[in-house]
């Protein structure tokens, strides 16, 4: 047996309130905001460098000549001391395997 009062039965069958503002107090905008550039930066850069290390090499397009030469110094402190990577076309990175004869 289940026993609901009459201001409990009201608020269940009522349609819920809508907030005077977009958002919910103290998260304001937080549910239409995308995932965070640098997020996701980390990520490609980090598929980047496992990608560089598994196959040898690899060129990736950047969207600008900025993005690439900040990318490229990011991967020259990341990558391991047998890799390297440079700008080349202005705005893509070539990652390589160093070999010292």
């Amino acid at each position: 047996m289940v026993f609901q009062s009459a201001f409990v039965k009201q608020l269940l069958e009522s349609e819920p309130s809508k907030p005077s503002k977009l958002g919910f107090e103290g998260f304001e905008g937080v549910i239409d905001k995308e995932i965070p550039k640098k997020d996701e930066e980390a990520i490609v850069l980090d598929q980047i460098i496992q990608k560089t290390v598994a196959e040898g090499s690899i060129l990736y397009q950047c969207e600008s000549s900025d993005q690439a030469d900040s990318w490229c110094a990011i991967l020259k402190q990341k990558l391991p001391d047998d890799r390297d990577v440079c700008v080349i076309r202005n705005c893509e990175l070539n990652t390589f395997t160093l070999h010292i004869s």
